[in-house]
């Protein structure tokens, strides 16, 4: 039996140390190429928002569609707000009719062209939307505002869901 205490070791250091910069490296390496998309973390939203655009960018997010390709049983495919789509992560968050009339509004008040890709696998999905504010002094307030809107509709669909509450969009 040997002495030795067990030690972690983040082997992206020489010294074997982690630092936040040192995941950045990484992440710009060629290691990480592999992903189409490069996460932008927006310090103007609570962190829980980001982890939910995270997650929807890497299609991990529990749609019906999703949820049944992972072994879970459902009694419909459908969305909750439409009943005229299969429920995919892109349905609930971009392109559900209900949904359409949010981004409309958005739209409108931030005086922004919004149009998107139709799945995650496009790589163009979130580089179209970070083209939309680049340039602009306001581009982290709208980019706020489309994080927090992705969360709401989100957060929408679930109460939907678990607590039979619809958020209706202009009487609808």
């Amino acid at each position: 039996m040997n002495n030795y205490n067990d030690t972690w070791k983040w082997l992206i250091n020489l010294d074997g140390k982690f630092s936040v910069s040192s995941l950045g490296g990484l992440w710009e390496s060629n290691v990480c190429t592999s992903l189409a998309y490069k996460h932008f973390w927006n310090k103007s939203v609570p962190i829980k928002i980001n982890f939910f655009e995270w997650r929807f960018v890497l299609n991990r997010l529990p749609s019906k569609i999703d949820l049944e390709k992972r072994g879970v049983r459902m009694d419909s495919m459908l969305c909750e707000s439409c009943g005229l789509e299969v429920e995919s992560s892109i349905h609930i968050l971009l392109d559900c009719r209900w949904v359409k009339e949010i981004w409309l509004l958005i739209q409108t008040w931030c005086d922004v062209n919004v149009t998107h890709a139709t799945s995650t696998e496009d790589e163009d999905l979130l580089s179209r939307k970070h083209n939309y504010f680049q340039g602009e002094s306001h581009q982290k307030v709208l980019y706020a505002i489309f994080l927090t809107a992705l969360w709401g509709i989100w957060r929408a669909r679930n109460d939907l869901i678990f607590n039979k509450l619809f958020n209706s969009i202009k009487g609808h």
